[in-house]
């Protein structure tokens, strides 16, 4: 029986079809062997354990829909859709990964192995704010260099030119398990590169947003892009 899980999309970077990292497997020993060079889909045996098989094998096949209608977001998946550009003009797409937040400094100099060390590049991450709890919100970025954040299709920051440094919105009011379309865009115009979506309730002090408060758009997979690649040369800068 089919699972849904491939590496076709990468090598040996098995996913589901929808594009989400995996948190369980139950691989039969010596599994997966990728024989002949052409085993790129999962299937379950009877015995309950997965093999890597050719995909053009009839076979039955597991079914999964969505029972979560929160406006277009996906029920399942968390973090945002990073779209990584050759260019900071965000004119390039090179690579697309499924972020689980932003949070990011690029010690390197390189967001992926697919750019060149030390050359500006841009980004854009795109899907679904999901806050948690009702309230009035204040959302911010920190760049290095630029960004601006675009909530439900108005722009909320826009620090696309100036210093680098963190800027906030204004006070916002989020109804909790409401999906709010979000786009954070980044750009980085040489010397050190990162990049950070934040936000605070009251008097808190700014925090990145968690990933389970960040839905990726739906369908994401299926998206006209690069394939998505799985995240990345650098860990997210720690708190």
């Amino acid at each position: 029986m089919w699972v849904g899980l491939t590496d076709q999309h990468c090598l040996g970077c098995w996913a589901w079809v929808s594009g989400e990292d995996f948190a369980f497997a139950t691989w039969a020993h010596g599994e997966p062997d990728n024989a002949g060079q052409a085993e790129r889909v999962v299937a379950v045996t009877a015995a309950g354990v997965w093999h890597d098989r050719r995909p053009n094998a009839p076979r039955c096949y597991v079914c999964e829909w969505e029972t979560d209608k929160r406006r277009g977001a996906d029920a399942r998946a968390v973090g945002l859709l990073g779209t990584y550009f050759a260019t900071p003009d965000l004119k390039q797409p090179t690579v697309r990964r499924l972020d689980r937040q932003v949070s990011f400094k690029w010690l390197s100099k390189r967001p992926d192995e697919a750019f060149e060390e030390g050359r500006p590049f841009g980004a854009s991450w795109s899907g679904y704010l999901v806050p948690e709890v009702s309230g009035t919100y204040v959302i911010s970025g920190h760049a290095d260099d630029h960004f601006r954040i675009v909530l439900a299709g108005k722009t909320i920051v826009d620090h696309w030119t100036g210093r680098p440094g963190t800027v906030p919105s204004k006070p916002l009011p989020l109804e909790a398990g409401s999906a709010y379309p979000i786009r954070f865009d980044f750009k980085d115009i040489g010397g050190g590169a990162g990049a950070r979506l934040m936000w605070r309730m009251g008097e808190a002090r700014d925090a990145v947003i968690p990933p389970q408060c960040l839905r990726p758009p739906k369908n994401y997979a299926k998206l006209p892009g690069p394939p998505i690649r799985r995240p990345a040369l650098e860990l997210p800068d720690p708190e």
